[in-house]
């Protein structure tokens, strides 16, 4: 679990990182082209929608936020079912239903920290105001 909620809280990072390498290669190519050819235009203009690309990358990254009480909540819910599970399977004698609660529990579980610790509903609202593309628009 703790891998899956690392690639997802690390993936929008990365994006502008991304992006700023791209800018800084963008801008060291630009200034080995001499000023009068065209190519000097082109890569301006390149290096302006990059530029714009990384400013809307980082205002959506900064819209972000995680809500550690809900992941510390759905944590402790999914070992809770996990742990209700593992004493329903070592009592024989315990009925269906604690299995059935302790699944619900461990997968609610699971699933809440993983959808908080990706940005939770900062993130869906930020991809609304965007349409759906994961960049912020203006």
């Amino acid at each position: 679990m703790a891998v899956i909620t690392g690639v997802f809280t690390m993936r929008w990072r990365r994006r502008s990182d991304k992006i700023m390498a791209r800018l800084t290669a963008e801008i060291e190519t630009l200034g080995k082209i001499p000023d009068d050819l065209i190519a000097n235009q082109l890569m301006s203009e390149r290096l302006d929608a990059s530029a714009q690309k990384y400013a809307e990358a980082c205002a959506f990254e900064d819209t972000l936020h995680r809500e550690p009480a809900s992941i510390v909540l759905g944590i402790l819910l999914a070992v809770g079912g996990i742990g209700l599970g593992l004493w329903n399977g070592a009592h024989k004698d315990s009925s269906t239903w604690w299995l059935i609660v302790a699944l619900f529990m461990a997968v609610m579980g699971i699933f809440g920290a993983t959808y908080e610790a990706a940005g939770g509903k900062s993130r869906d609202a930020a991809r609304s105001t965007s349409g759906g593309t994961g960049q912020a628009t203006q």
